[in-house]
């Protein structure tokens, strides 16, 4: 049987620590402070070590690790982390703690499971050491999903969420699931953000609009999963800032269109448009709207809604001049306008409006006529300009009123 120090401020989280492991056998000792651990350090040995990380006094959780790593190297260290000391857990996965304990824990089980693998030295299946917040997100999400599934790489990183590759094996399918970072769990409206993305999407089912096949969470983690496209966003096909195909631009045009304009129908206006938020399959070409996280349902009037007047969300090298403005009834011709920012980029390689800061882009798209597009693809008909002129319409009112209509006007010009 181990010895093994527990060390906590928190008199009873130390006694469930206690409590379940003497169960077991092993011979326990208590530590109330990091002070004390790492006296205890000095004068003894410990085949494990279990350390909370934040605690007050002169010394902290990451104090007693590094002791355990420089007086004993070859004891082992289960780190407890609670929401809001994720950054923290990964520092110490760096200096050798070898796994990581979320408080409140829900029972011993998953404690034994974790001091047994510890002590055995065989990881967890699968698992890599931990390094970063990335691969501590890796690790709840494996958790979350079970045995079923493999988390594999991260696809991409937003403002607010991660995105990992999973492939299922019971049906040998690959899949994606965005993941809520752990800074912004705690906060309501962040979180109330993600459901009300995953919920959106799950209500829409269309073939040009990326599904949601399933939500889960794992303790302050929240995710959802979705299938995985394979191939690349019109972001990264742009990367290069080189005009994509008049062939491939029609196909994404007409595929983008019929998703607006299905979600508009339904009443879900999406106000965030952009490259980066449209996939396309590299095997059938198809092209898939996804990333509905500031979408907003379209409400009657006189009933609240979930945005409030005057704040932007959105990108502003693609967002609407109401959207800049803050209006409150921002419309489905605001996504109309970033769709045709998109279809300008495409076109011509760059984006109308290009400024070395935020607020001047957004002043752009406010008040500057739009450059012809044709000064910037002088391949492509000059027709293509009075369709961007009337797509980029400052008012809203000015613009087609539909994605279709636009794409068909776009599809006349390319063909």
């Amino acid at each position: 049987m181990a010895n093994i120090l527990v060390v906590d401020d928190e008199p009873g989280i130390r006694e469930f620590l206690v409590e379940a492991l003497a169960s077991d056998g092993h011979h326990l000792t208590e530590a109330a402070s990091a002070d004390a651990a790492v006296e205890r350090l000095k004068h003894e040995e410990f085949d494990l070590l279990i350390t909370d990380l934040r605690m007050p006094g002169k010394l902290d959780g990451m104090d007693v690790v590094r002791e355990a790593r420089e007086a004993h190297p070859d004891t082992r260290v289960i780190v407890l982390t609670a929401h809001g000391s994720v950054s923290t857990a990964v520092d110490a996965m760096k200096l050798g703690a070898i796994d990581f304990l979320e408080k409140p824990m829900s029972g011993p089980t998953e404690l034994r499971t974790l001091v047994s693998r510890a002590l055995s030295g065989v990881p967890e299946s699968g698992s890599q050491p931990i390094t970063d917040v990335n691969d501590y997100l890796r690790r709840q999400l494996a958790r979350a999903l079970g045995a079923d599934y493999r988390v594999e790489d991260l696809i991409g990183k937003g403002g607010y969420a991660a995105v990992f590759g999973v492939h299922d094996l019971a049906l040998d399918r690959a899949l994606a699931a965005k993941v809520l970072l752990p800074e912004f769990a705690s906060s309501e409206d962040t979180a109330d953000r993600f459901r009300r993305e995953a919920r959106t999407m799950a209500r829409l089912s269309h073939p040009n609009i990326m599904p949601v096949l399933f939500v889960g969470r794992e303790r302050e983690v929240p995710f959802f999963v979705m299938p995985r496209v394979q191939g690349s966003s019109i972001a990264e096909m742009m990367a290069a800032k080189v005009p994509l195909d008049p062939k491939q631009v029609v196909r994404v045009v007409g595929d983008i269109a019929a998703a607006l304009d299905y979600a508009h129908d339904a009443g879900v206006i999406h106000r965030d448009v952009k490259p980066a938020n449209i996939l396309v399959d590299k095997a059938t070409g198809r092209a898939v709207l996804t990333d509905f996280g500031i979408a907003k349902a379209v409400v009657p009037e006189g009933v609240s809604a979930a945005t409030v007047p005057g704040v932007f969300l959105g990108t502003p090298q693609y967002s609407a001049p109401e959207q800049i403005a803050g209006e409150h009834d921002v419309g489905p011709r605001a996504d109309i306008y970033s769709f045709a920012v998109v279809v300008y980029e495409m076109i011509a390689g760059r984006v109308p409006f290009e400024a070395t800061s935020a607020s001047r882009i957004a002043a752009q798209q406010l008040f500057a006529p739009v450059p012809p597009l044709s000064r910037h693809a002088p391949r492509v008909s000059r027709k293509i300009d009075s369709v961007m002129a009337r797509a980029l319409a400052k008012h809203p009112d000015d613009r087609y009123a539909s994605a279709s209509e636009f794409a068909r006007a776009v599809e006349n010009v390319l063909a």
